[in-house]
């Protein structure tokens, strides 16, 4: 065979394995974003009285590792407020947005809010709105809690109540996020001696 057939055998053979090359690695590729995205969604949903509401947002609490951000109605609730202790205690980052009025005309909420703050919890208070009626938990920034149940006694077994807790899902607790954010910087610190009127914003 002279040059110019082995150059053209040489040429015609790269012809025919470079796309093999090529579509191996992109399968490969595929494959491997195709295991990176199959982290779906997560959704658990619980209920009250039946006990499965409570019990859910106690495993939201006592299951989170580094961060717990938290909007409340009112804080009534020993159980709660005990998982949120403990969670402080192996290191959990807390931050507690509360209602002002509801809390603050409730001996019982001022004691919880007091409980939290002497545990070194940071909470602050709003009556920047009508009530500030959420009822939501973020932890690690990847598991959203959130539905009718307060962090009440009565939310527990008296009354009818629902939790949802999503997890896994990015542009939710983004959002979640967002919403704490606003309504943290727009509160003010709860003190362990407070007596004082927070001003309303209109």
């Amino acid at each position: 065979m002279n040059l110019s057939k082995r150059l053209l055998t040489m040429a015609l053979a790269g012809m025919m394995t470079a796309p093999l090359v090529s579509a191996h690695a992109e399968t490969t590729a595929a494959a491997t974003t195709e295991t990176t995205s199959t982290v779906m969604p997560t959704i658990r949903v619980g209920f009250s009285p039946e006990g499965t509401a409570s019990a859910l947002v106690l495993d939201v609490i006592n299951n989170a590792k580094r961060s717990l951000r938290m909007l409340s109605y009112v804080m009534t609730s020993p159980d709660i407020v005990n998982a949120l202790i403990a969670a402080k205690q192996r290191g959990v980052n807390i931050l507690v947005v509360a209602d002002y009025n509801v809390n603050q005309s409730r001996e019982k909420s001022q004691e919880c809010l007091k409980a939290l703050l002497r545990a070194g919890i940071p909470v602050r208070v709003t009556n920047a709105y009508r009530s500030l009626h959420d009822k939501v938990i973020i932890a690690d920034k990847n598991t959203v809690q959130t539905g009718s149940f307060n962090y009440a006694y009565s939310a527990f077994s008296m009354n009818s109540e629902n939790v949802v807790v999503i997890t896994d899902a990015p542009s939710v607790t983004a959002s979640f996020m967002d919403l704490w954010r606003s309504r943290w910087y727009g509160a003010t610190d709860y003190s362990v001696d407070d007596n004082t009127t927070v001003e309303r914003h209109l």
